[in-house]
């Protein structure tokens, strides 16, 4: 697999996490790890950690938890609710055809847990995260 391919994983599967109703995520600096898992692959990939500054505007906005995609996939079917956003993603040919449904689940103001399936040629890659609010941002 590529460093190219893995970024393309990592961003399909890494949520930019707000919500519409504030009081579901406080604004601060998160912590967030990322778990990637693909049938068929002859290891397991080391899970993936990155921090995410998200602003009172950006947990404001309620389409905003959805990873974001590539110019070749949308997302359709933002639901929302006071615990819980839901989301469909569709790519063109150039992509083969893949799709896929994630869904985060807000277990407090200062975490969450969530996972993304995306299928693509016959394969569903599974990406799951957690996310910890470890402060304010600096």
């Amino acid at each position: 697999m590529t460093n190219k391919t893995l970024v393309l994983l990592a961003t399909l599967g890494a949520p930019a996490v707000s919500l519409a109703d504030e009081a579901r995520m406080a604004p601060g600096l998160w912590d967030i790890t990322l778990e990637m898992d693909m049938p068929g692959m002859p290891f397991k990939l080391p899970p993936q950690k990155a921090q995410h500054c998200y602003t009172k505007d950006e947990v404001s906005k309620a389409d905003a938890t959805v990873p974001k995609q590539d110019k070749d996939c949308t997302v359709d079917e933002v639901k929302s609710t006071a615990t819980k956003v839901t989301w469909k993603v569709t790519c063109n040919a150039k992509r083969e055809g893949s799709r896929g449904e994630g869904e985060i689940t807000f277990t407090s103001r200062t975490s969450y847990e969530g996972w993304m399936k995306l299928q693509t040629q016959g394969t569903v890659m599974t990406t799951r995260y957690k996310a910890t609010r470890t402060g304010d941002c600096k």
